[in-house]
């Protein structure tokens, strides 16, 4: 919960009087104070012609837990959310079985209140599924976060392998 504190000033008759202008201003810094959660360190490593994970740590410091509801991103059909160990089969005609062992897919990602969230290799990963084009090293691929109460954070990852 934000708290706000207003200053009244000047008199109107005995009573002191309080300017919307200032009132707005002091509404405004407690939505920009309550809209800090950052995304940092976004990076896509591509891991085929169609299928690339993003990695990126999620920082909230507001008093509420936030909910990733989805993300979107133009570079591809659509962005899943998943847990667990990205592996890949050598063997061609097993890839289905094994590149979904021990992973489940998730509905929403939960960002503690003043705290963060990390996801990397091996663990949480969003993963961009029918890749629109080839991606390049160096390349920034858009996503949009879309959060529980209708927000939306921008993010720029940059393609890299490890």
């Amino acid at each position: 919960m934000v708290r706000f504190g207003i200053k009244l000033s000047g008199t109107f008759g005995s009573r002191p009087t309080i300017r919307l202008s200032q009132v707005g201003l002091v509404l405004l810094a407690g939505l920009a104070l309550g809209q800090g959660f950052q995304a940092q360190e976004a990076w896509v490593n591509p891991v085929s012609a169609q299928t690339a994970y993003v990695y990126l740590r999620l920082l909230n410091p507001t008093a509420e837990v936030l909910r990733i509801m989805g993300v979107e991103s133009p570079a591809a059909a659509q962005v899943q959310i998943w847990e667990g160990p990205q592996v890949r089969s050598p063997n061609p005609k097993s890839l289905v079985a094994t590149t979904v062992l021990g992973k489940h897919q998730l509905k929403a990602l939960e960002v503690p209140s003043g705290g963060r969230l990390e996801l990397k290799p091996g663990g949480l990963y969003l993963c961009l599924v029918g890749l629109r084009q080839p991606l390049a090293e160096g390349q920034h691929i858009p996503l949009t976060l879309k959060l529980a109460d209708g927000s939306r954070l921008e993010v720029s990852a940059v393609v890299r392998t490890r």
